[in-house]
């Protein structure tokens, strides 16, 4: 069997530099495309990894140590909390990014008949897998930063009044200036299956 180490290494970096991006997307870290070049770059050569015989739990070390060389060198190290935070997101885009590959080699290379799954022998092509895993992670960060920016706007909110304390779910709109028009009384949207009376407020 021939194995290809500039084509094993390209694909590694790509794949890197597609993880490492998706990381400086969904935290917003401030590095410039050539730190991330150069983490990838450094990533990527822990496929030689491959080729030392190791115990399983030591070549998982040995890829972890490698992903966190990664993260200090794309993002540099601030403190412990900034890093292992860097680090979480890119393992777990790894994770993602692994199980989206796994799905698609799933589809494309097994068939079944009922519950009995058999091998075809057909795999995709790298450069599409490539494609469709940059494909992926662009609508995944949009999905991703769309829920962020709409999570943080809840917040539990309590509600004393008349001697009684209402816990609902709250939505942060900075730009509610609603108001009654006849008594110039500020109005509070709530569930209309909730009844609150107040002299002070509209609900």
């Amino acid at each position: 069997m021939k194995i290809y180490l500039d084509y094993v290494f390209f694909i590694n970096f790509i794949f890197d530099f597609i993880l490492l991006f998706t990381t400086k997307v969904l935290l917003k870290r401030n590095v410039k495309i050539k730190r991330i070049i150069l983490g990838s770059f450094i990533g990527t050569f822990s496929i030689f990894i491959l080729f030392i015989s190791m115990p399983s739990f030591i070549f998982f070390l040995s890829k972890m140590f490698f992903g966190l060389i990664m993260v200090i060198i794309t993002f540099k190290f601030k403190d412990i909390k900034y890093t292992l935070n860097n680090f979480f997101y890119l393992m777990i885009l790894s994770i993602i990014l692994r199980g989206f590959l796994y799905f698609l080699n799933i589809e494309a290379g097994y068939e079944h008949v009922g519950l009995i799954f058999y091998k075809t022998g057909k795999t995709l092509d790298i450069f599409i897998l490539l494609l469709l895993s940059i494909l992926f992670f662009i609508i995944f960060t949009k999905k991703i930063k769309k829920y962020k920016n709409k999570i943080s706007c809840y917040k539990t909110v309590k509600i004393f009044l008349n001697n009684k304390t209402y816990l609902l779910n709250g939505y942060i709109d900075t730009g509610n200036n609603l108001v009654d028009p006849y008594f110039n009384k500020p109005i509070l949207i709530i569930n209309k299956n909730i009844d609150i009376f107040s002299k002070r407020f509209i609900f």
